[in-house]
């Protein structure tokens, strides 16, 4: 039973920026030409992915753009360039949607953006095209779609584009982040599967923190060990 992680990278194959870079284009729309070398605040925050997106934040509050657009909040900004640009998934991506076996059955992402759904509707429609309508699988997006019936599944642990207020960006978000349910969900197919990451960087936080606990769990205790 094989569990897909799909991380940034993913997405970056489909033609969407990276986390930086994402970032990187809403500081664009702050400084007087757009050029790259205006930017400061990756020097200014030291280059601290939250720092950045909490000063970002308090731009899109705080100030108008170069087009004069105010009172546009960080996550619909993040939002509506991922909607705009990522409409077509990736070779990449599609090849891990086909892998033989349903390996895309159980799948887990931090990324925003709708490309797996996509991606998962283009199988859909090859692998049932001579094949009733009523036999398509339907997948179910936790939290956001949840289809009960169905035994695919995607969660999507940072929130998705369709509901730009939930997304989890900044270091406010990840503070008053009351997920654990969800997080559950990733500890107990870190036990029950094998979980294939792609695209994702294994120095995240949230990752650590997560594979500690799951170690934690199914390593026997001192007073276990010692009684039997």
């Amino acid at each position: 039973h094989l569990c897909l992680f799909l991380g940034a990278g993913v997405s970056i194959g489909s033609g969407l920026p990276g986390w930086f870079g994402l970032l990187h284009m809403i500081e664009d729309k702050f400084t007087p030409t757009g050029l790259e070398e205006e930017r400061s605040l990756g020097v200014t925050t030291n280059w601290n992915p939250l720092s950045m997106a909490d000063q970002l934040e308090e731009w899109c509050r705080t100030r108008a753009d170069r087009d004069g657009v105010r009172h546009l909040s960080l996550k619909e900004r993040v939002c509506r360039y991922l909607k705009e640009n990522g409409s077509r998934p990736g070779l990449l991506l599609s090849l891990l949607i086909s892998l033989p076996g349903g390996c895309h059955s159980n799948m887990v992402t931090q990324n925003y953006d709708q490309l797996i759904e996509k991606a998962c509707r283009n199988w859909n429609v090859i692998h049932n095209n001579n094949q009733a309508k009523n036999n398509k699988k339907r997948l179910s997006v936790i939290p956001y779609h949840p289809v009960r019936e169905s035994h695919d599944w995607l969660l999507k642990m940072h929130g998705c584009v369709s509901v730009p207020n939930e997304i989890i960006l900044t270091s406010r978000d990840y503070a008053n982040n009351d997920r654990s349910a969800l997080a559950g969900l990733v500890q107990a197919s870190l036990m029950t599967k094998h979980m294939l990451f792609v695209g994702f960087s294994l120095t995240d936080p949230n990752y650590l923190k997560t594979m500690d606990q799951v170690r934690s769990a199914l390593r026997p205790s001192s007073s276990t060990t010692a009684s039997k």
